[in-house]
C-alpha cells in the first residue's frame, strides 16, 4: 500500500492532524465562505453523507437551517435536487482556545472522527444536501414492507439540529427502492464521455447551481 493508501485508511494520523491542528485548518479559516456538498440517502458510495459534510453519530453541535434568507431557500436548482441547506456556526479563536481547555478531558474520550467532526465544524460551514434517488435509473423495488419508517430530513427539517441528526436523517433512503449508489461522479455531473455525460446529466442543476454562486461571490463586495 502506498503513502495515500496509508493516509486515507488512517493507518497514521495525518488526517487527525489535518483536521485539527490549527497549521494545516488555517488555511480553512481563510476562506470567506466554506462550502461542503453531501449526497444524502446512500446515493453515493465512495463518499456517504457522513464523510462529505462530516457530520458524526455522537456530535451534538448544531446545524441552522435559515429559511428566511433567500439564500438558504430549500429548493436551489430547477429540479429542487438540493433538499437542505445547513449552517454550522464559526467559533472564533478565543472562544476556541477557552473552549480547549475547558474540554482537555473530553477530547480524550472522544474517538478521532468526533473530533475531526466537531474541529472541522467550528470553522463555520455551509452544508449542501442534495437528493439523487429520482435521477439514478439503476435501483431494485421492493415489496412496500419493507420501507424505511425512519424520518427523511425534509419531514424532521426544524431551525436547528444536531450533528447526529442530520447523520441519522440523511442515512436512511425511506422509500421501498433499493437504489444502486451511482450519486458520486452525478453531483458533479462527470462528463468523460457522452455515455458518462448522459448518465449523469441528472446532476447537472447542481453544479449550474454552485457555479452561479462561486462567481456571485467572487463578483460580490
Amino acid at each position: 500500500m502506498g503513502e495515500t493508501g496509508r493516509d486515507l485508511f488512517q493507518l497514521n494520523d495525518l488526517l487527525k492532524r489535518m483536521a485539527t491542528e490549527s497549521k494545516y485548518i488555517s488555511s480553512l479559516k481563510g476562506f470567506r465562505k466554506r462550502i461542503a456538498y453531501a449526497n444524502a440517502y446512500g446515493t453515493d458510495f465512495p463518499v456517504p453523507t457522513a464523510t462529505a459534510a462530516f457530520l458524526h453519530e455522537r456530535s451534538t453541535y448544531p446545524h441552522h437551517h435559515a429559511p428566511s434568507e433567500e439564500d438558504d431557500c430549500l429548493v436551489l436548482d430547477e429540479k429542487g435536487l438540493v433538499i437542505a441547506k445547513l449552517h454550522t456556526h464559526p467559533v472564533d479563536d478565543d472562544e476556541q482556545k477557552h473552549s480547549s481547555s475547558d474540554d482537555d478531558d473530553d477530547e480524550e474520550c472522544m474517538d478521532d472522527l468526533l473530533l475531526m467532526s466537531n474541529s472541522l465544524d467550528s470553522l463555520g460551514w455551509k452544508k449542501v444536501f442534495v437528493d439523487l434517488r429520482h435521477e439514478i435509473p439503476i435501483g431494485v423495488e421492493l415489496p412496500k414492507s419493507f420501507s424505511s419508517k425512519k424520518e427523511i430530513i425534509e419531514q424532521k427539517l426544524v431551525k436547528r439540529m444536531e450533528s447526529k441528526e442530520v447523520a441519522s436523517a440523511t442515512k436512511h433512503n425511506g422509500s421501498n427502492r433499493i437504489i444502486y449508489p451511482l450519486g458520486h461522479n452525478m453531483i458533479v455531473a462527470v462528463s468523460r464521455c457522452d455515455k458518462s455525460a448522459s448518465f449523469n446529466s441528472g446532476g447537472r442543476p447542481v453544479i449550474d447551481a454552485l457555479a452561479k454562486e462561486v462567481v456571485e461571490l467572487i463578483f460580490s463586495p
